[in-house]
């Protein structure tokens, strides 16, 4: 191409945008919206200046433009237990959603009281009473624990106000256990109350560091492992055996464990007595220790390290480290972060698990071992004898649905990722013609096109990267700054690591 063309397309784009912000200027007024639909008054002008407006005019209108068929950062993930088909899910930007065919096609946005947008972190389901549970925060600053019963929208808790992050919610009983950035605290008797315990002194402390995971098995016995970084604070974990919410003490697992970072924990559903650990390396996040123990806490034994040789976190564990009990083997275990890997236990001593993941994101979307990068929840919903798992996985590229094979030898089938489902939440950049064609730079999925080449108006595309051997699109990892040429609606230009030019 030409300078002279490129120079005159970069200056149709600036006449472009000068003529929108003139149309919105123009248009400005004293009733505001958010872009969530709320509505502000302005009657004293603190919030619109008529020369720089700070909000879009009550003449903007919002509608959804897609895409329906690409879905963004998803947090977290639950099915119900008695029908697979019953699965909700929680977007990092975009509030909870809940499909009842199973993930296919039918996706609802579950209704928030003030019609606010939800950033969420986490979701429970307590199947008891029928009541839903939604903690926010991660990318952005929390909003509380909003909570739904039966089919009514969520209501924001009284008491959860103002808190930064909730990292998990679990449900035993009466309790409600929320591990949050205000440290570990409990909803019981109409109330949220800080849970106590007994540090390495035995000197009775409250748990007011942040909390970073959490876990519950069906005996009611809780573990918790605090967050990494918080000084004078061991970086281990607190064990409540009967989930007394007074009842958590310290629990030493080895006495390097100071060189971690990132730990997770998680109970056995198949055995009560059954705990495991998983600590990523503060150096570089690979895996650091993987822990298990047989008798609730008391003793410890390493299952995996990283003299092994072997990393389920691949470099990722400071971002990402997530372990998940197998629901009917309580001596498998799978670790999560940018795939998942599967350790068994065939004899005492360490886990195998094996040489790669059983997953990978690595290899075109069609394959069946594909799913999207970063796994940050997985629910198990049932197993078929000792041969297959069925799973509902939250990633950073939307949710998919797959079927795990057990036995013989480690396998991963996925089903389907799931369609309808709004969930690309937020951008890097946005950039549209006068065709109404746009190019989307998305925090998780590349760079995605909306235009008359997709099979309709609501359905995105990945850009062709310009090296397809290695991998033939770019769906993974962040994109930048694009823009469509007003001139020629073929002339795409876009950027990650490079600019490159279409």
């Amino acid at each position: 191409m030409k300078v002279k063309s490129l120079q005159i397309n970069v200056l149709a784009l600036l006449f472009g945008f000068a003529a929108i912000c003139f149309v919105s200027k123009a248009d400005a007024n004293n009733v505001i919206y958010s872009p969530e639909g709320q509505q502000f008054s302005d009657q004293n002008g603190d919030n619109q200046d008529q020369k720089n407006p700070k909000r879009g005019s009550a003449t903007i209108k919002w509608n959804a433009h897609g895409p329906t068929d690409r879905s963004g950062k998803t947090t977290s993930v639950v099915c119900n237990s008695s029908d697979i088909n019953i699965v909700y899910v929680g977007a990092a930007h975009n509030g909870v959603w809940k499909s009842t065919d199973g993930g296919r096609m039918d996706w609802k946005k579950v209704p928030v009281e003030g019609n606010k947008n939800l950033y969420v972190t986490c979701v429970a389901l307590d199947e008891t009473s029928n009541v839903l549970y939604a903690g926010t925060g991660g990318d952005f600053l929390g909003q509380g624990i909003y909570k739904a019963e039966g089919t009514g929208s969520l209501k924001l808790m009284p008491g959860t106000e103002g808190w930064a992050d909730v990292y998990k919610i679990a449900v035993s009983g009466n309790k409600v256990y929320a591990a949050t950035s205000a440290g570990l605290m409990c909803y019981t008797g109409g109330k949220w109350e800080v849970c106590t315990g007994k540090d390495k002194d035995g000197k009775k402390v409250e748990i007011t560091a942040p909390v970073k995971d959490m876990s519950i098995n069906k005996a009611g016995l809780v573990i918790i492992a605090l967050k990494n970084g918080v000084p004078f604070v061991e970086k281990e974990c607190y064990i409540s055996k009967t989930g007394a919410i007074d009842g958590f003490e310290y629990k030493q697992l080895s006495t390097d464990l100071w060189k971690a970072h990132n730990i997770s924990v998680t109970t056995s559903p198949a055995d009560n007595n059954v705990l495991y650990v998983v600590a990523a390396n503060d150096a570089d996040g690979k895996i650091f220790k993987a822990f298990l123990s047989e008798n609730q806490g008391e003793k410890w034994e390493v299952i995996l390290e990283l003299s092994s040789g072997i990393d389920p976190l691949e470099g990722n564990g400071k971002n990402i480290n997530n372990i998940y009990a197998d629901p009917t083997d309580p001596y498998t275990l799978y670790i999560a972060s940018r795939n998942i890997w599967k350790g068994k236990r065939y004899a005492s001593g360490p886990y195998d698990f094996g040489l790669s993941s059983i997953s990978t994101f690595e290899r075109p979307a069609i394959d069946e071992f594909y799913l999207h990068s970063n796994v940050r929840s997985i629910s198990f919903y049932e197993s078929y004898g000792n041969v297959l798992r069925q799973a509902y996985v939250a990633t950073d590229g939307g949710i998919y649905r797959v079927d795990m094979m057990i036995t013989p030898a480690a396998h991963l089938t996925r089903t389907y990722p799931a369609h309808n489902f709004l969930t690309i939440g937020s951008y890097n950049h946005i950039s549209a013609n006068n065709k109404g064609w746009l190019l989307l730079g998305t925090p998780n999925l590349g760079t995605q096109a909306i235009d008359t080449t997709t099979n309709h108006p609501f359905s995105a595309r990945p850009i062709w990267d310009s090296q397809p051997a290695a991998k033939q699109e770019i769906s993974e990892g962040m994109g930048g700054a694009c823009a469509i040429s007003l001139i020629n609606e073929h002339f795409y230009i876009y950027s990650q690591s490079f600019i490159y030019r279409s």
